[in-house]
């Protein structure tokens, strides 16, 4: 369906906050934690792994680093980036095993 290639404005910024919305619901589910708790303020190195994953997998989905950092809680784009080169570093180290 290519129709919401077409989309400007704020329906395309509804559809990029969905579409993050289901991956911090998935990811905040598997860390058994609610999707508002993910994206809340929490510094705790479990809420910090889980945060780094969802940044992850919204960057493989095409967000910018802004747009992810908008969405969980108003973070810097520079804390998306760190947080993304975390995850990957440690699903390298995964892989390598």
């Amino acid at each position: 369906d290519m129709s919401d290639l077409d989309i400007r404005g704020p329906q395309r910024e509804q559809a990029t906050r969905k579409r993050m919305a289901d991956i911090s619901k998935e990811v905040a589910s598997a860390y058994g934690m609610t999707a508002d708790a993910l994206r809340g303020p929490m510094r705790t190195a479990y809420f910090a792994k889980a945060r780094h994953e969802a940044f992850y997998l919204c960057q493989q989905q095409g967000f910018s680093l802004e747009q992810i950092g908008r969405f969980f809680g108003g973070r810097d784009h520079t804390t998306v980036m760190s947080g993304i080169s975390r995850e990957k570093a440690l699903r390298e180290a995964e892989n390598a095993q």
